[in-house]
């Protein structure tokens, strides 16, 4: 029976499918989701992070929310592959957003060449799109199930553009990006008005955030408030939320590179107003903060953090990323004080280094009438 007193929205992380790192693979990724939900959830919508397509001639799209239709036309097709992992081969998603943030055609630095689309180190099934002279995206992609487009306003942003100094520049120039994560541009998805339940629409934004190779994932946190990194999350996290509707109930999801606790992620819910939602299978700690249910949040109150000198792991804690074993993935609200909101941070069934369908753990935040 499918109750419609819960919505549930999904993120999931596919960045080792764009780097085909092992046997990564978006449509065991859809049914491993698909999988995890329960039968009363109603899917509103599903976030995926770098996933790639590829065209035959180059449309400029790079920061071009583009809504897409059921096509021949790509080939590489990550989000097409997820679809049937999640709803078989006959079906598709009732409306389907793409938005990319690098493409083979504008990036073409002799670095990025050779680092990501046509060298030594790049994934061999890119290297066989650009040998067909075909056109590589990597982007962001968002997939509604049963809500049409016309019942909220999207739009795609950019968080950073290329190069290796971000901050000081406010518009993309591919020529600076060099293959590598540290001169990646950045990008969100927004979409105004989304209606969960018939008295609350909301913003919700798709997003994932900068990382940088001077960041130690497990340090002390000294250092990683201090980092680059840090740095650049949040001017990124400023400028996200100042696209957010003032007074709109909000819901940021995605991988924000940073851990429970951090300067960034404290920013974001003193500064703005929001909660993190964390996952109920948290070990039994004191907590001063505010708590919904089992559902620990984090805010200015909250003085529990994690050792950064540990991994999650280490300390009983669910984690998203399986290398590292530390939660970077992320989902925060803002005005659903009278809705339950839970995560649940889905753990794959191969999660060894030989045989990962991802190198992230996706997160499911359903939002419920109290």
């Amino acid at each position: 029976m499918i109750c419609d007193n819960r919505k549930s929205i999904i993120f999931a992380n596919c960045a080792g499918v764009a780097r085909e790192e092992e046997n990564i693979d978006p449509q065991k990724l859809g049914t491993e989701i698909k999988r995890a939900l329960n039968t009363e959830d109603i899917i509103v919508v599903i976030g995926l992070s770098e996933v790639l397509m590829s065209r035959d001639k180059f449309d400029h799209l790079t920061n071009k929310l583009e809504l897409l239709q059921n096509s021949n036309k790509y080939f590489i097709n990550d989000i097409d592959k997820f679809e049937k992992g999640f709803l078989g081969s006959n079906k598709s998603f009732k409306t389907k957003y793409y938005l990319s943030h690098l493409n083979s055609y504008d990036h073409r630095h002799p670095e990025a060449l050779n680092n990501k689309w046509n060298g030594k180190k790049s994934s061999q099934r890119i290297v066989k799109e650009i040998q067909h002279c075909r056109t590589v995206y990597q982007g962001t992609a968002a997939l509604f199930n049963n809500i049409s487009n016309d019942t909220f306003m999207p739009e795609g942003f950019q968080l950073r553009p290329s190069g290796l100094n971000p901050l000081s520049n406010s518009s993309d120039d591919p020529l600076k990006y060099l293959g590598n994560r540290d001169s990646e541009p950045r990008s969100a998805i927004l979409f105004r008005k989304l209606e969960l339940f018939d008295n609350l629409h909301v913003n919700l934004a798709f997003c994932q955030l900068e990382t940088n190779s001077k960041d130690q994932r497990v340090t002390s946190k000294i250092l990683l408030d201090n980092s680059i990194g840090t740095s650049h999350r949040m001017e990124q996290i400023k400028h996200l939320c100042s696209r957010l509707d003032p007074g709109t109930p909000a819901i940021i999801m995605g991988d924000l590179n940073a851990r429970p606790g951090s300067v960034e992620l404290d920013y974001l819910c003193n500064e703005y107003g929001f909660l993190q939602v964390l996952s109920d299978d948290l070990p039994i700690i004191n907590k001063t903060g505010p708590i919904w249910g089992k559902i620990y949040t984090f805010n200015k109150n909250n003085v529990d953090r994690p050792d950064y000198e540990q991994t999650e792991q280490a300390q009983g804690w669910p984690y998203s990323h399986l290398k590292h074993k530390i939660l970077i993935d992320h989902a925060f609200v803002r005005g659903l004080e009278n809705y339950n909101c839970e995560l649940r941070i889905i753990k794959l069934s191969d999660e060894s280094s030989n045989n990962r369908i991802s190198d992230h753990r996706p997160i499911i935040l359903t939002v419920s009438r109290n």
